[in-house]
């Protein structure tokens, strides 16, 4: 019990002298339960299974008044608090046993015993407190650092357009204005400025409006549009149950779906394709009632996940845009939100589910 409560409230870590004390008076104890072992066996050892015996009990008195004494410190500590209480009740029950073993306190053996009994059920529900809360805050902490990861990678990939998508819309500004296409030039760099703006506002906040992360996916459509020509076509469909400008959710979580069905689909397939996003909500029947699911579709007609793996292989260009982003929507600590990935007989469909 000693060596528990010794390594529970970590006496290495918050006092060493207390360490130290602890484990040399383990040691001491556990050198007397050895002689008294052996003294048992030698019947004319008598006199030294008594003095081994005085020894064990002044030793384990010495260690109850240190260790109640040494959690005064944690008496509001969130979780040793409950160890520290467990400990009086410890100093307790052994004055207690004392007391009683050598007829200081007359009373029925059976009291006695309902007791000492009771007192040992208190302390050991304070420390099974003590560890439930233990093992609630390491579980808390744990999921805290997960998330905050999760969060750091959701910082990096906010704060930045894909590099490859950046590097080909200046390319396509430098095409535009070598050709002298003066039209083309400015409506491409009006709306470049516009989608990174968007990008730097949004990556700032936690969540955005349905509203607006839709409105930052068609100027990056648009722009994909101008440079891709009619390699690319696309529709974005929302149902009038759906309210964009009432519905929250974590910014660019349709993006980087889209940009993989274009870059990993479309663009790879001969006269190009079309991509279709769709926005509905579902009734969760598991959930509380009124309680809906949106839903978010992007289906493409390009070629395919097990083409498109070997595109992108062999362009060293892999979807990390999209695995994070089904990591988020994992950590967004919702039941029923996840991502599904289906290949059609033309195309890939993606579904997103998350609360409307």
């Amino acid at each position: 019990m000693l060596f528990f409560y010794r390594e529970f409230l970590d006496m290495k870590q918050h006092s060493s002298r207390y360490y130290t004390l602890i484990t040399w008076g383990l040691y001491v104890l556990t050198a007397c339960i050895g002689l008294k072992i052996i003294t048992t066996f030698l019947p004319f050892a008598v006199t030294v299974f008594e003095e081994v015996s005085l020894v064990f009990q002044f030793v384990l008195l010495g260690l109850f008044i240190v260790l109640p004494s040494y959690s005064l410190r944690f008496w509001q500590h969130e979780v040793y608090r409950y160890t520290a209480w467990s400990s009086w009740f410890i100093v307790l029950m052994y004055a207690f046993f004392l007391f009683f073993y050598f007829g200081e306190i007359d009373m029925p053996s059976w009291l006695g015993d309902n007791l000492l009994f009771g007192i040992t059920m208190v302390d050991g529900i304070l420390f099974w407190i003590a560890l439930t809360v233990r093992d609630s805050k390491i579980l808390k902490e744990k999921t805290w650092f997960e998330k905050q990861a999760i969060t750091n990678e959701i910082k990096a990939l906010r704060s930045q357009m894909n590099p490859h998508f950046i590097f080909n819309s200046l390319n396509a500004i430098k095409s535009y204005n070598l050709t002298n296409e003066t039209e083309k030039t400015d409506l491409y760099l009006t709306k470049f400025s516009k989608l990174i703006r968007k990008v730097l506002e949004n990556s700032a906040a936690e969540k955005i409006t349905l509203e607006n992360e839709l409105n930052t996916l068609r100027l990056y459509l648009e722009m994909e549009k101008l440079r891709a020509g009619d390699k690319l076509n696309y529709e974005i469909l929302v149902s009038d149950d759906v309210e964009p400008a009432f519905i929250e959710l974590p910014p660019l979580l349709i993006q980087p779906y889209v940009e993989n069905a274009i870059w990993h689909g479309l663009l790879h397939k001969e006269g190009g394709g079309f991509v279709t996003i769709n926005v509905e909500t579902r009734h969760a029947l598991s959930l509380r009632p009124n309680t809906n699911i949106l839903q978010i579709t992007i289906t493409d007609n390009g070629i395919g996940r097990k083409a498109a793996a070997l595109h992108a292989k062999a362009t060293q260009r892999p979807s990390f845009g999209t695995k994070l982003t089904a990591q988020r929507i994992k950590h967004l600590g919702m039941p029923n939100a996840f991502v599904n990935t289906e290949d059609l007989e033309e195309g890939t469909r993606v579904t997103i589910m998350i609360h409307a």
